[in-house]
């Protein structure tokens, strides 16, 4: 059994823990927040031994072996270090990192010191995401022609909240866009240029986006948004058909549709949509597999700094 230890005790890290529930390979054993109340509270709210608001004292724990880092953007690359020289494996909440640099020197601490460093990104570990790559690589649709990726959705968050703020990584495209470009880039592999437009809002960052990213011979097409409500989807168009996954972040199910009038429909029976990436971060730590998961997040890092940094200079 894997001890696990949680590291911020926000509404994010409540989701994870249900995702954990349904794992078998993790024991969480402590939880640190910065007020010791509301560490008290989610050890109570999730029978977890040990809690703390002391973070020397939460990454020295003598029973931990990973941690999930569940805090805000900024802080991320922060605490990834904490841990790591703690000795401890990571799984950082998306997006793991807001600046390529933080991502390529803890990835490559990372590798030096034999540790796990995971991006949650759990889109990429869905079922319904793996079906379809089995799709694609079967030519059920035949040949990929387009792709398009939706999230946006109306907030009614607090302007106060650092997603407003350009310099703790805020932004439509950096909180929710990233689901749509991992997607794409899970299915598509890597585009070879990408074109991005945004809208500002008051306090200066992207309360919608959207990117172009073309390839050799197809093209896909992104859209973040607070501003916005949609029927958020992604998409996959053939020369024979399409795949359509609705909520594809946390999407059970998806459906084949042939222009020959056959159907086909994927549906999985899941827990949580956390579990699979955790099942997954599980089986890096134990070596059951090898994977480049450390190093994708930095590229979904790279693509979207790139992005904003041309986009909002045009604004």
């Amino acid at each position: 059994m894997i001890r696990l230890g949680i590291l911020g005790a926000g509404n994010i890290a409540h989701r994870f823990m249900k995702g954990v529930q349904g794992a078998e390979t993790f024991s969480v054993v402590s939880v640190y927040a910065r007020k010791a109340d509301k560490a008290k509270q989610f050890a109570d709210d999730f029978n977890i031994q040990s809690y703390t608001d002391d973070l020397h004292q939460f990454l020295n724990h003598d029973e931990l072996d990973a941690v999930y880092i569940a805090t805000p953007n900024f802080l991320h690359f922060e605490n990834v270090m904490q841990a790591l020289r703690a000795g401890l494996h990571c799984m950082v909440e998306k997006p793991a990192f807001i600046e390529p640099a933080q991502a390529l020197s803890a990835y490559q601490f990372a590798q030096e010191h034999n540790l796990i460093l995971m991006e949650a990104m759990k889109v990429c570990y869905l079922p319904t995401t793996q079906k379809a790559k089995q799709w694609l690589n079967d030519g059920k649709i035949g040949k990929v022609i387009h792709m398009e990726a939706s999230f946006c959705r109306k907030s009614d968050i607090d302007a106060s909240h650092p997603i407003f703020d350009v310099q703790k990584g805020g932004g439509a495209l950096f909180d929710v866009g990233c689901y749509a470009l991992a997607m794409v880039r899970e299915l598509l592999n890597e585009p070879n240029h990408v074109d991005a437009w945004f809208h500002l809002c008051a306090s200066g960052v992207d309360d919608t986006a959207e990117l172009l990213l073309t390839y050799q011979d197809t093209w896909a097409s992104i859209q973040a948004s607070f501003l916005l409500d949609k029927q958020n989807a992604a998409i996959i168009y053939g020369s024979e058909g399409t795949i359509t996954i609705p909520d594809f972040w946390k999407s059970s199910r998806m459906e084949l549709q042939r222009y020959d009038g056959l159907k086909e429909s994927f549906i999985c029976d899941q827990p949580s949509e956390f579990t699979p990436q955790i099942n997954y971060f599980a089986d890096l730590i134990l070596g059951k597999v090898k994977s480049n998961a450390s190093i994708s997040g930095l590229l979904n890092c790279g693509i979207i700094k790139e992005a904003i940094e041309h986009g909002y200079n045009q604004n």
